[in-house]
């Protein structure tokens, strides 16, 4: 019988180059999604505002920080912007979690619509100068 040669096998896929690395990723454990730890976070938190936003921070007795976001369809009227605030705010999140502390519950709210030309720059000044207050950036 013949000799098989053994050669790796050809990843399927997207290349490695477009593989997300486990910092570009927002993993279902890092969500906040049930409305009792809303709650917790609201009643408990410690609130800092900036702007459009407030954030609430909670100790959560977990290793790891968690997010979670609340843009009401009263505060940003229309779904599209909605979505884009919440996008952006979790990009920012995404980007700088490295700096905060672990073991935080982070609740993000609206007080008003930022309008239509929110920006990345903005939104991450804001995080930070709400995390720095709170004291949850490393």
């Amino acid at each position: 019988m013949g000799e098989r040669s053994v050669e790796p096998q050809a990843q399927e896929g997207a290349p490695q180059a477009y593989r997300l690395t486990s910092d570009m990723k927002f993993p279902s454990g890092e969500r906040i999604l049930k409305a009792a730890d809303f709650r917790k976070a609201y009643k408990e938190g410690a609130p800092a505002g900036a702007g459009a936003f407030v954030m609430y921070r909670r100790p959560n007795g977990l290793r790891h920080t968690r997010l979670g976001l609340s843009v009401g369809a009263r505060k940003v009227k229309l779904a599209v912007q909605r979505n884009r605030v919440k996008r952006v705010l979790r990009e920012v999140y995404r980007k700088n979690r490295r700096l905060l502390k672990g073991g935080f519950d982070i609740v993000i709210t609206i007080r008003r619509d930022p309008g239509r030309s929110i920006s990345y720059k903005d939104t991450e000044e804001r995080f930070l100068r709400m995390a720095k207050e709170l004291k949850i950036s490393a």
